[in-house]
């Protein structure tokens, strides 16, 4: 993939993300109270109140830290569980398809921009409905949603 082909690539997969999000609006995704999340599940509960509103399938993507303008890809994270770095690690597959070195390093330095553009090409890669972030202890972890019920 040339610059040109990449430039293209990364405004569809913007573009697209833009429309997923809305879609999950819609649905009901940004209308609960509270979240859980399971990762070793791979599972994003939505409640309001006390009722389970929405389940999500989950794919974790990686951590950014707008502090330190760091990111983290989930197949890295040591402190997710193995089978979760390894159902993240499908996007290192995104290095070949577009010919960037940064979906084999295990941290990058990004601003939020950047990381919205890496977010979007994994969930383009994986296939995704969409995405949902949430704060960790210091930075915010995206994860893919795979399916919604």
């Amino acid at each position: 993939m040339d610059d040109a082909q990449l430039g293209e690539f990364v405004a569809s997969c913007m573009e697209k993300l833009q429309q997923k999000q809305s879609d999950l609006s819609a649905r009901g995704v940004d209308r609960s109270d509270r979240f859980e999340v399971d990762l070793a599940a791979g599972k994003l509960r939505f409640y309001v109140g006390a009722q389970l509103m929405l389940e999500a399938g989950v794919t974790p993507i990686g951590t950014h830290a707008a502090g330190d303008e760091s990111w983290q890809w989930a197949w890295a994270n040591k402190s997710f569980p193995q089978e979760v770095r390894e159902r993240a690690a499908k996007l290192k597959e995104l290095a070949a398809q577009t010919t960037l070195e940064a979906f084999l390093e295990r941290t990058l330095e990004v601003d939020e921009t950047q990381t919205w553009q890496l977010v979007a090409m994994s969930c383009e890669h994986l296939g995704a409905l969409g995405t949902y972030d949430f704060p960790t202890r210091n930075a915010r972890l995206y994860v893919a949603i795979d399916s919604l019920a």
